[in-house]
């Protein structure tokens, strides 16, 4: 009997031995990168050279493997400056519906909707109260108001926006280089100007596309001309329609060359404005905060 019983527990005892040694086993085997701590090392490295889509992917790994060891507002900051300084706009405008839970999350919303173009969302989402000793805040949002202000040609509120006499003057400055620099072209006038071959192009900046545009057009118009008073007319037709296409296509290249003009003055005009108010080192500094930028042990 008493054998009988050594078979049925001994290999109950051998089963729970195995089990916790392999147990012991696996924890010491586990490699100490998976730790929060390196986490975040790793994360701020990584954000450190540039490489903000993997500082993105160990944060949210971070977060989700280790729930609290960073709080809601440095996990969110973070999270928008790597997304924002990783060229994803876009993802971040689409958080920045309501509900957000900290005011320089403003920030970094204002500044996508800027980048992508969409200079009145960006002034929605500065609309937001402050406290009157927040001041840092505070000169953040009037850098982003006047920034929207200047871009969408509403010169008069810049004024208003900027309460600081000293501040006044230096914004009524960038106002005065959008006038120099940020000039569009027109692309209905371009459409009407490419009535003329290569007009539209010309008008628009591109004056090689506009010369060669007038002469294809005007070779086309002569050889459809000379074939036809030849009594060529298959060759005459074939020539006339090709000049036609070539026209047409004159004409909705000018038109299409305007607009490119636009967006490309008016992101070097943002990039210069973002560049003298210092837009990035806000950024730099909320992160540095708020974020897990800081030297705070997390």
């Amino acid at each position: 009997m008493l054998n009988g019983l050594c078979r049925k527990v001994l290999p109950l005892i051998t089963a729970v031995v195995l089990a916790s040694g392999g147990s012991l086993y696996s924890q010491a085997a586990a490699p100490s990168e998976y730790t929060p701590e390196n986490i975040l090392k790793t994360t701020r490295g990584l954000a450190a050279s540039g490489d903000y889509y993997r500082a993105q992917v160990e944060l949210l790994r971070l977060n989700s493997y280790f729930p609290g060891f960073i709080d809601g507002i440095k996990f969110e900051t973070s999270g928008y400056h790597f997304l924002f300084n990783g060229g994803r706009h876009s993802d971040l405008a689409s958080r920045c519906g309501g509900g957000l839970n900290f005011n320089f999350s403003r920030i970094y919303c204002a500044d996508s909707f800027a980048a992508l173009g969409q200079y009145e969302k960006s002034l929605e989402i500065l609309n937001f109260r402050h406290g009157a000793s927040d001041h840092v805040i505070g000169e953040m949002r009037v850098k982003r108001l006047i920034l929207s202000y200047i871009m969408l040609g509403r010169i008069e509120s810049v004024s208003s926006a900027a309460v600081n006499p000293g501040d006044r003057a230096k914004y009524l400055e960038l106002v005065e280089y959008s006038r120099k620099h940020g000039g569009v072209k027109s692309p209905v006038v371009a459409g009407f100007l490419g009535v003329l071959p290569g007009g539209g192009y010309v008008y628009s900046g591109n004056y090689l596309t506009g010369v060669l545009a007038a002469i294809v057009v005007s070779l086309s118009s002569f050889l459809t001309y000379y074939a036809f008073h030849t009594k060529n007319y298959a060759i005459g037709t074939f020539v006339g329609a090709a000049g036609t296409f070539f026209y047409g296509g004159s004409i909705l290249g000018g038109i299409m060359a305007a607009r490119k003009n636009n967006l490309e003055k008016n992101d070097k005009l943002r990039d210069h404005l973002s560049e003298k108010m210092d837009l990035k080192g806000d950024r730099d500094y909320i992160y540095g905060k708020y974020g897990i930028g800081g030297n705070d042990g997390k």
